[in-house]
């Protein structure tokens, strides 16, 4: 197939504007294929509802509990390797998409951003807790160290004492 100005994907009709020369492929749902090979997701707060929060630290669990591999496709196998999961443990991990044979980019996307801040938090939590500990220990010996110097002081003074009262 070729086409002078790139594809156009949608319902009927014609698209309402004119495809930008940087596209190859362009969609009635916003989604394109640059010229360049770069796929890019409509994915605008103006084409999403129903928003809801995410537990990032649940959602790190299992992506460290979910199986990953390098594998080839059966009937493409010169394309090379890949690498990541399959589509099934994807969807018994994640449960996102309407498919539990395929990944859509955006979801894989989604939940590496989210592992991302799921880890960032984790760390962030061991280091205050390590600090907190590091803090108090210091504490620790600083009012050790204050006793020390109590008694040395105490005792330097009792050896002058006695120094002095040797005739």
């Amino acid at each position: 197939m070729r086409a002078p100005g790139g594809y156009y994907f949608g319902g009927s009709g014609a698209p309402s504007v004119n495809i930008p020369l940087n596209r190859l492929i362009n969609t009635s749902t916003g989604a394109r294929l640059t010229n360049g090979g770069n796929w890019t997701n409509a994915s605008s707060r103006a084409l999403k509802h129903a928003f809801s929060g995410v537990d990032a630290d649940a959602l790190l669990d299992r992506v460290l509990t979910l199986p990953l591999g390098r594998w080839k496709y059966l009937n493409a196998q010169g394309d090379g390797w890949h690498l990541g999961p399959a589509a099934e443990d994807f969807a018994d991990a994640f449960a996102l998409g309407t498919s539990a044979a395929h990944i859509a980019t955006v979801d894989a996307n989604g939940v590496a951003l989210v592992a991302i801040q799921g880890l960032a938090s984790r760390i962030e939590h061991e280091k205050r807790q390590t600090l907190d500990a590091l803090e108090r220990e210091n504490a620790r010996l600083h009012e050790a160290l204050a006793r020390l110097n109590e008694r040395l002081t105490r005792w330097d003074a009792q050896a002058a004492d006695s120094r002095e009262a040797q005739p």
